[in-house]
């Protein structure tokens, strides 16, 4: 769960973006949900952007959901469920910014 700044990859087999959080770089995982503010490409097995999200890069999923009020600046590709993220050898949280 990102509620702060992150300015780097976030990478991690589920990813919450609260409404206040900001991501800058990739983000990958199974499941990706927005409702915060994501600059950079995003890859997941599914992605869901809630009402409050913003998306400055491509998506690349199995499966989307985009709820009434997101806004997307990048394209949408789909790719079969195997192809999408390999397994993730460990885990990395990165501190929180002061």
């Amino acid at each position: 769960r990102v509620e702060g700044t992150v300015l780097g990859a976030v990478r991690a087999e589920s990813v919450y973006l609260g409404a206040d959080g900001v991501i800058e770089g990739d983000v990958m995982g199974e499941d990706v949900t927005v409702a915060g503010h994501v600059k950079g490409p995003i890859r997941a097995r599914h992605v869901h952007l809630l009402a409050d999200a913003t998306v400055e890069g491509d998506i690349v999923s199995a499966t989307i959901a985009i709820d009434t009020g997101a806004r997307l600046t990048g394209a949408v590709w789909q790719e079969q469920e195997q192809e999408l993220v390999p397994p993730m050898a460990l885990s990395y949280m990165a501190p929180p910014l002061e």
